[in-house]
């Protein structure tokens, strides 16, 4: 008997971007910060001729990582996908700011007070606890594929630092 891969494979979804350095990463950014999530609501909005789910999270800065300050304690951040009155929506790349997760996240405006994360998931590194208890960046982007120069992108120079060392990182870039 033949076995067919009828039915059995999985449907894969990412998006395909440029890899960004730490300096665009940093310099497209208006400030970075270490942050949680503290709220966050799901909505049907029209972006393009397209009705999407959107999320809004409500994000409490902790500190500043690049000596920017933030213009409020409390930022609303939006992304894109999420969940809404039982219907889910991903987009592949995008952050994910899950409610009481700490993360280093790079944001950029998108209205005077409303801000986006920098890059999709490029400009978010959830704080994860080593074996030793250290809390390093970790990001998510399993649902990117970077492409050009990907061995000095900002994902892998921040994976894994932390976050004092990351703050070195960005005044270095800054100061440039």
């Amino acid at each position: 008997m033949v076995a067919t891969g009828l039915g059995l494979s999985k449907r894969a979804s990412a998006s395909v971007v440029r890899a960004l350095s730490l300096s665009e990463l940093v310099h497209t950014s208006r400030f970075a910060c270490v942050g949680t999530a503290v709220n966050a609501v799901g909505r049907w909005e029209t972006i393009g001729r397209s009705e999407r789910i959107v999320t809004y999270s409500l994000i409490r800065v902790e500190h500043s990582v690049d000596g920017r300050p933030a213009p409020t304690r409390e930022l609303m951040v939006r992304t894109l996908g999420g969940r809404v009155e039982g219907i889910g929506q991903v987009v592949p790349g995008e952050a994910t700011l899950r409610l009481n997760e700490p993360a280093t996240v790079f944001l950029e405006d998108l209205s005077k007070d409303l801000f986006a994360v920098t890059a999709m998931a490029q400009g978010h590194y959830p704080l994860v606890a080593d074996t030793r208890g250290v809390k390093r960046l970790q990001p998510r982007t399993a649902q990117l594929e970077l492409v050009g120069d990907v061995s000095g992108s900002a994902v892998k120079r921040l994976t894994g630092r932390t976050v004092p060392e990351v703050e070195s990182l960005v005044y270095s870039e800054i100061n440039q």
